[in-house]
């Protein structure tokens, strides 16, 4: 990656990032991550000194912590640049295999990214696609709701390293239920995968699905394929 030839591009860069890491006997204890960066004053110009369009600011965000107990938590995980916006939160108990509320979301227009990226970048390859991602994991304790819904549209990658990828169409959504208690039925109620070439439909439900050995259940599908 590098600049055209005569272009410019400047900014200013702050990032405040702290951090904690306890090691014991065992390993390594309790951890935790606060990190902000900010990206302000983002300016690119041509050979004549002309700016040209691209978005002045960008942000990333993150609060995560992990203690010997087994609980992990993302507090807040924030990306917005542009377009480009990622959202999550959430987090889970892994010795007592107990979930809290979690949530991700990604809006990104990589048409709108790409435009402006090789206003003023040599990359030498090129892509584009809309992704939408929308998930949640509702419920507090060992027993939770689960539905996702992603839509990805003409997502594609041109001429990296010689190869190319896409354009990928693919819509999917998903309900369901975790349980993770003993003898607990997790189900996915719905399942619907739909791309250019195959359609699948598929139901599923399971018992004990934290004891490996012993777990039980039964699926469903529906396939359709296009070639």
């Amino acid at each position: 990656l590098k600049l055209k030839q005569g272009y410019g591009f400047g900014g200013t860069v702050a990032v405040n990032a702290e951090s904690t890491i306890a090691v014991g006997t065992k390993g390594v204890g309790a951890c935790s991550a606060n990190v902000t960066a900010k990206l302000e004053g983002l300016v690119a110009t041509d050979e004549s000194g002309k700016a040209l369009p691209i978005d002045p600011t960008a942000t990333i965000e993150l609060k995560a912590s992990y203690d010997p107990a087994g609980q992990a938590t993302v507090e807040r995980c924030e990306i917005h640049a542009g377009t480009i916006a990622v959202s999550a939160r959430g987090g889970a108990d892994i010795t007592k295999r107990t979930f809290s509320d979690s949530v991700v979301k990604v809006d990104a227009d990589l048409d709108d990214v790409a435009r402006k990226v090789a206003s003023f970048m040599d990359l030498g390859f090129s892509f584009g696609g809309k992704v939408h991602v929308d998930a949640k994991l509702e419920g507090s304790g060992d027993v939770a709701k689960a539905t996702s819904t992603v839509d990805v549209t003409q997502l594609r990658l041109t001429g990296f390293q010689g190869k190319n990828l896409g354009p990928i169409e693919l819509k999917l959504t998903q309900s369901g239920t975790i349980d993770m208690r003993a003898g607990g039925r997790s189900t996915l109620e719905s399942f619907r995968l739909v791309s250019g070439i195959v359609d699948i439909d598929a139901r599923a439900e399971a018992t004990d699905v934290m004891a490996v050995k012993n777990v039980a259940g039964s699926a469903t599908f529906t396939v359709k394929a296009y070639p």
